[in-house]
């Protein structure tokens, strides 16, 4: 069996528009293992946003938790430079 590679639980977004709430994202449970492959599919304006790997999920979540092989991750890996 391959090793679970991300998990997400409980992420989601919402902006305000126009006095309202728009919800763009709601993940209850969601997991991957090493060597599986996702798409996402979506309205045609999403083409423009980020890709979907552990570090965008965090540019667009308003909460939840992410795990990248067991680890809470709390934003994008970062580097030395």
């Amino acid at each position: 069996m391959s090793l679970l590679a991300l998990e997400a639980s409980g992420v989601r977004k919402v902006y305000a528009k126009d006095g309202q709430s728009l919800e763009v994202l709601n993940v209850e449970q969601f997991s991957v293992r090493e060597g599986e492959l996702i798409t996402v599919i979506g309205r045609a304006a999403a083409a423009r946003a980020p890709s979907c790997t552990s570090s965008a999920l965090h540019q667009i979540r308003g909460g939840g938790s992410i795990r990248v092989y067991g680890e809470e991750v709390d934003g994008p890996a970062r580097t030395a430079a």
